[in-house]
């Protein structure tokens, strides 16, 4: 996703150390002009043109910066991932040093979050990749805002800010939850229907869809042409299984089932993470979340929109059509079925929230 941003305003403030230079400074210059001292004139010029000399050079590490490309990798809760922007500084004479990049996260709780960035830098280099570390703690599809850039650069007096309006969505899917074990689900087509699995090396017969690259993914199935036209990586993603689904499982989602929030979390975690294991191993997968479509999970791409629809579903107000899904030969997995043993292995923890950057805090940076 690329994305530019324009700089419309400029504040400027005193920071609390500019506060107190400026205090010395008047009181510098009322001695000076009572007592005809010359010293304390000297010294009444030094520090009007140190406030000066912050201002211009304040003004100058701001100029003929560009923010683009703010984007995020593919997020799961509980999971560290990272929030990217590029920053593009064209000056060649006294680069910008000491920015201090600010994010909000705006979840589907509506509970905004903050994260600060120091932008490190060397001596010359022209594009700043700027990393935020993100733990996701809610499914869903959030809000991101690279709201400002700010800076004390290069005395402390003055904190200079950088107002930006960069954003982007980027949808959470829900948790991974471990130690599931062996569900035993009954085939399908127990009887030797054919159904041909799927093969670790298999090549792509069709494509389906496009993500951003992931460790450990072929060389082979880079888009070429969309890497350099996004410059980030991306993947094509497809499927080369053919055959009838050897797994098909009909999860509900009446609203009865789930006392809390974090109970329909932690259910759709469970799917997730069973439709994972079941391509891992190689096993062709049909799902039907309450009463939607079906959802072929035979490979990357069918996942993926899995998880994109559990990342949003919401409990229902009408219970599963369980009839017309058992005549379709789907079996019918109910949350009372798996709660219990979820709860045992995943004990709820309070809000972690994400995890900021460790930065040190700079006088007059506030948020």
């Amino acid at each position: 996703m690329s994305l530019s941003s324009s700089i419309s305003k400029r504040p400027v403030r005193f920071s609390k150390a500019g506060w107190w230079f400026l205090l010395a400074t008047v009181l510098t210059g009322i001695a000076a002009y009572h007592s005809a001292n010359n010293v304390l004139f000297l010294g009444l010029s030094f520090l009007l043109s140190g406030l000066l000399l912050n201002g211009l050079i304040s003004w100058w590490n701001f100029s003929r910066l560009r923010f683009i490309n703010l984007r995020a990798s593919q997020s799961r809760v509980g999971e560290a991932s990272e929030i990217v922007v590029d920053m593009l500084d064209s000056k060649t004479i006294l680069p910008s040093y000491g920015l201090i990049a600010v994010v909000e996260v705006i979840p589907p709780s509506g509970r905004i979050r903050w994260m600060r960035r120091f932008v490190r830098r060397r001596g010359g280099e022209q594009h700043v990749r700027i990393a935020f570390n993100w733990s996701p703690v809610n499914r869903g599809m959030h809000q991101i805002r690279l709201v400002r850039v700010e800076s004390t650069f290069p005395f402390g007096f003055i904190l200079k800010t950088y107002p930006l309006k960069l954003e982007m969505r980027a949808l959470v899917w829900p948790m991974k939850v471990e130690a599931l074990g062996e569900e035993g689900y009954a085939s399908a087509y127990p009887k030797g229907a054919a159904v041909s699995k799927r093969s670790v090396g298999a090549t792509m017969d069709e494509i389906e869809g496009l993500r951003d690259y992931r460790r450990g993914d072929p060389l082979r199935q880079i888009h070429w042409r969309k890497t350099a036209r996004s410059r980030v990586p991306i993947v094509k993603i497809g499927r080369s299984e053919q055959g009838r689904s050897q797994y098909c499982l009909a999860f509900d989602f009446e609203k009865a089932h789930f006392l809390l929030g974090s109970e329909l979390d932690l259910f759709c975690g469970y799917v997730g993470s069973l439709a994972e294991q079941y391509l891992e191993a190689g096993k062709d997968l049909e799902v039907v979340l309450h009463n939607g479509d079906p959802v072929m999970v035979a490979g990357d791409a069918g996942w993926i929109r899995l998880m994109d629809e559990l990342a949003v579903i919401e409990p229902f107000n009408r219970s599963i059509e369980s009839d017309r899904l058992r005549s379709m030969g789907f079996r019918i997995v109910s949350p009372s079925e798996v709660m219990a043993k979820l709860r045992m292995i995943h004990a709820e923890e309070p809000d972690a929230g994400l995890v900021q950057a460790e930065i040190p805090k700079a006088k007059g940076h506030r948020l």
